[in-house]
């Protein structure tokens, strides 16, 4: 239903990998095609193991997210590769790659560095619901430690391990 070699068929090609990447291949050439518009050669790609993968096979698998979305390192590096180093994407996919693919190298978000309480939840509104500190903290893994993500989730420090929480130089003052 859709003409091979356009931007449409290219975003499903993308899409199709992330999908079922079993029926990808192993090597980059299902990046063949995406030069029309797409995806092109980027002057700086996106690495987020300069030095390699430790284990090329190594299974990288977001929190939250159904095993059949995980991907070899080697897939995971070279999707990343697509990208222009710094670009929004790249800082997306470094830790998630960086964890599972060349743990050496990866800056982690700690959240509660201490741990968190058993049970502890962040309260939520009646659409959200309440969140499992746990999890928040999980999720913290996969972000570097620099980023604003990782800044701005500390807030969940408050609720899940208040005795991680540290002063800051120059706090905000509401006044």
């Amino acid at each position: 239903m859709i003409s091979a070699g356009g931007m449409l068929c290219d975003s499903y090609k993308l899409a199709a990998y992330a999908c079922c990447p079993a029926d990808a291949p192993s090597d980059s050439s299902w990046l063949e095609g995406f030069d029309d518009g797409f995806i092109t050669e980027v002057e700086n790609p996106c690495t987020p193991c300069p030095n390699g993968a430790a284990n090329e096979s190594a299974i990288v698998l977001p929190p939250g997210t159904d095993a059949d979305m995980a991907m070899s390192c080697a897939d995971q590096l070279a999707q990343a590769a697509i990208f222009e180093e710094g670009s929004e994407m790249c800082m997306y996919m470094r830790p998630l790659a960086q964890i599972s693919c060349c743990p050496e190298e990866a800056n982690p978000c700690e959240i509660c560095p201490s741990g968190v309480s058993d049970g502890a939840v962040i309260p939520g509104d009646e659409e959200e619901g309440d969140m499992i500190c746990s999890e928040v903290v999980e999720y913290g893994m996969f972000m570097d430690a620099n980023s604003e993500s990782c800044e701005m989730s500390k807030y969940a420090q408050a609720y899940c391990c208040p005795d991680d929480i540290q002063a800051v130089e120059n706090p905000c003052s509401f006044w």
